[in-house]
């Protein structure tokens, strides 16, 4: 599939690193927090059978998304049920583009390209949360002590 997309000479959505067999995928700008390098999408996969054609496992997939008004967003991180249903997501997803592409009998699947849509979909969404969050912590704290209080509404 990383191949392919050279030879159509498209945007690549993840950046890829290979290390013993284990396939690091990324997207974003990548934040340094102490030694560690934190992207906004990242993904770990890699391939656990020998049988042709051999389907991507997922190993895992992080979506990092954060206010950035200095403050501390603990409240807002993603809880474990929400990682274990983004990752049960993905997976079922490019499982799903794999079984197609058999069943169509087409040369290529695109499964990363489905992982991409998945998690950048819930990372939108994620986004959008933490917006209302912000929004209404302004409605019930500043702007509600204001003499000409504002009015937010969906």
């Amino acid at each position: 599939e990383v191949g392919m997309i050279k030879q159509l000479d498209q945007k690549a959505l993840w950046k890829v690193a290979i290390n013993g067999g284990i396939v690091r995928l990324t997207h974003g700008k990548e934040k340094e927090i102490g030694n560690l390098k934190l992207y906004p999408l990242e993904a770990h996969i890699t391939v656990l059978s020998t049988s042709v054609p051999a389907q991507w496992t997922l190993l895992s997939v992080e979506v990092r998304a954060q206010a950035k008004t200095g403050e501390s967003n603990h409240q807002l991180d993603t809880t474990n049920r929400q990682r274990f249903d983004l990752h049960r997501l993905c997976f079922k997803a490019m499982a799903e583009e794999e079984a197609l592409a058999v069943e169509e009998e087409r040369e290529t699947s695109r499964p990363l390209q489905r992982l991409f849509e998945v998690a950048h979909n819930f990372s939108l969404s994620w986004q959008l949360e933490i917006l209302n969050a912000q929004a209404q912590a302004l409605k019930r704290g500043v702007w509600a002590s204001s003499k000409s209080s504002v009015v937010v509404t969906p």
